[in-house]
């Protein structure tokens, strides 16, 4: 998915990085119905921050190490 972004921002990667990070933030809150809420409206969104912290470490490692390659 990544090079599709790379791709679609004319290999500029910040513009990739921007599109993976919106792509995967609708898609996460969609998947936990959170999407027509506000944030901190509940213990849901307590849970999905915290899931949310975790993948975006994961994301920066990976792309991280994608860059330095």
């Amino acid at each position: 998915m990544g090079e599709k972004f790379l791709e679609e921002s004319d290999g500029e990667i910040a513009g990739a990085l921007y599109l993976t990070y919106s792509h995967f933030r609708n898609r996460f809150l969609d998947e936990r119905g959170l999407m027509d809420s506000a944030p901190g409206d509940d213990w849901e969104w307590d849970e999905a921050l915290v899931d949310a912290q975790e993948m975006r470490e994961y994301v920066d490692k990976t792309w991280a190490t994608r860059i330095l390659e």
